[in-house]
């Protein structure tokens, strides 16, 4: 029973701080165009943070995300022979994976400077941020309404 009194509480706890989140998004969509966003997509990187060490940071984000090793732990076994040497099995998949995560990530990256010009423009912005809100506030909603 206690347990059951902790989960509600922290769904709705939850349920609140997304529905707050919601309304800072929406809130924010209304301010000045001066609070940076436009200017952080426009402006040059700080000295010493460029391709390598956005590169080295993406390195150690993926590294530090359990779910990857979570992923290989419960799928790839499915995949390996039920003879024989597994090693190149494993190597074969593991290869796979990271052609198909690096042409993904470079599609994104290309895919997000293209934008980058639109995105910085505040009508934009707006949209985004108001989308953004309403979802969260959404979310919020139904996360309170769900019963378990």
């Amino acid at each position: 029973m206690s347990n059951h009194l902790l989960f509600d509480s922290l769904h709705l706890i939850g349920a609140c701080v997304l529905v707050a989140l919601g309304v800072q998004a929406w809130r924010s969509s209304r301010r000045a165009d001066d609070d940076g966003f436009a200017t952080s997509l426009t402006s040059r990187l700080a000295r010493g943070r460029g391709p390598a060490s956005a590169f080295r940071a993406s390195l150690v984000s993926i590294a530090a995300n359990p779910k990857a090793a979570v992923f290989a732990a419960s799928f790839l076994p499915q995949l390996l022979p039920h003879s024989g040497p597994e090693l190149p099995t494993v190597l074969v998949l593991a290869t796979i994976q990271v052609i198909l995560d690096t042409a993904w990530c470079t599609g994104l990256v290309l895919a997000a400077g293209r934008a980058r010009r639109w995105l910085g423009r505040s009508a934009i912005r707006r949209r985004i941020e108001r989308g953004l809100g309403a979802i969260l506030v959404a979310l919020g909603i139904e996360l309170a309404i769900d019963t378990r």
